[in-house]
């Protein structure tokens, strides 16, 4: 009953949307991007293999950058499958392809579709990464007897808290799986606590510090960047990562004042969002400052004071010319992005007090003096001035927050081998 319900509301919901959904699938590219995957119309994907299936899947970017790491101990873990991804962003698939990979839209969760995308993949085992409680999808495969196991799992404060409003529904979609290993034992706690069986249920870690060990490029690729970027030696960087909303005109601006005092001072940006990026540029413009695109700027030659990332996959090297990081979506609510990249570098990470979906990494990392919360504009400022006019502090600060991968190691292998069992 729950599941025809769920399906009927969903329905009457894209149904209502419809006039919306049909402009924006006209004027919008990602919107527009994989419809017919999402509708379950599926082009040939997978090789002439006669190795079963296993589907991996990850929302977006994140979450996939932290499984592409561990491509190749996968395929020695379990040689006996060939690797299948979806995901359900535009950039997330960008990734994949880039990659090689297998790989297609996440269907809309519908049960016809669901059910005519999994007869057709045919999987013989799916991990969901971190927190995808999609009831239909997961409805079919367990009724195709698929093995479902919810890897790198977690649940964030906001999450936890409409979660509890239809815990009914999420304990009955839940215990549809088969193993759920999470990050912490909190959110273990949160896991049982919404009803899921506490003997599924298994605390492995969390991947991403590994994941951020094992893709730390050399100092060639750094070097490379370098040039491209056009960074000399004396030279401040500063970064701002993974923004959203408000949170890029403000960087601009902290830089536009800062400029007047630090002279050799530049900034790049890199949205969370690509699509956002001519909304950007315009708030640059209006600013009255310069810029580069990313994807104009030729080998060896960028001097621009400003660079605006428009490309994908990148970023995680930038953080490596960083003098300074500000990690984004987190000054506005919006939960935060990964700290660990940055950390990897030993670099002084600045971010604001929303970081509820990396509350572990940004609470042992403000332990640890590696990392330092704001809440506003002014007190970024004011924090950026600092470690700028004390350069030492900000070298032992970027050394305090690489020291948090000496504490947490093996979340991999503790996952492989709860999978195996």
């Amino acid at each position: 009953m729950f599941l025809l319900l769920y399906n009927l509301f969903l329905f009457i919901i894209l149904i209502c949307a419809s006039p919306i959904l049909i402009l924006l699938v006209l004027t919008q590219k990602h919107y527009r991007a994989g419809l017919g995957e999402r509708l379950g119309f599926l082009k040939q994907t997978l090789s002439e293999s006669k190795k079963p299936v296993l589907w991996i899947h990850g929302s977006s970017v994140g979450e996939i950058q932290t499984i592409i790491p561990f491509l190749d101990e996968i395929k020695l873990t379990f040689p006996q499958y060939q690797l299948f991804f979806s995901a359900t962003t535009m950039t997330g698939i960008d990734l994949l392809r880039s990659k090689k990979l297998n790989c297609v839209y996440f269907p809309i969760d519908l049960y016809p579709i669901a059910q005519k995308v999994l007869n057709q993949i045919n999987p013989k085992m799916i991990w969901i990464l971190e927190t995808e409680l999609w009831p239909s999808f997961v409805s079919v495969a367990k009724k195709k007897k698929i093995p479902l196991s919810l890897i790198n799992g977690r649940i964030s404060d906001h999450s936890y808290k409409r979660y509890q409003l239809v815990h009914i529904w999420v304990k009955h979609v839940l215990n549809q799986f088969d193993h759920v290993l999470v990050q912490t034992n909190e959110d273990q706690k949160r896991f049982e606590g919404l009803g899921l069986d506490s003997n599924k249920c298994q605390v492995t870690g969390n991947i991403k510090f590994d994941a951020a060990n094992l893709k730390k490029p050399s100092a060639i690729e750094i070097d490379e960047i370098k040039q491209i970027y056009g960074v000399e030696q004396t030279d401040l960087i500063l970064v701002a990562g993974s923004t959203h909303g408000n949170e890029e005109k403000i960087c601009a601006e902290i830089y536009q004042e800062l400029s007047k005092k630090f002279y050799t001072l530049r900034l790049i940006l890199a949205p969370r969002h690509l699509t956002r990026v001519k909304e950007i540029e315009k708030n640059l413009t209006k600013l009255g400052l310069n810029y580069t695109l990313r994807s104009k700027l030729g080998k060896r030659n960028a001097r621009s004071p400003i660079i605006l990332l428009d490309t994908i996959g990148e970023l995680y090297k930038v953080y490596g010319l960083a003098n300074i990081v500000y990690v984004g979506r987190s000054l506005s609510g919006f939960g935060g992005q990964n700290p660990l990249e940055p950390a990897i570098f030993a670099k002084p990470i600045l971010f604001g007090p929303h970081m509820e979906n990396f509350r572990q990494a940004a609470g042992e990392l403000l332990k640890l003096r590696g990392a330092f919360c704001v809440s506003d504009k002014t007190e970024l400022e004011e924090k950026i001035t600092d470690l700028l006019h004390h350069p030492d502090q900000a070298i032992q600060t970027g050394q305090q927050a690489a020291s948090i991968f000496t504490t947490h190691h093996g979340a991999s292998q503790r996952t492989w081998q709860a999978i195996k069992k």
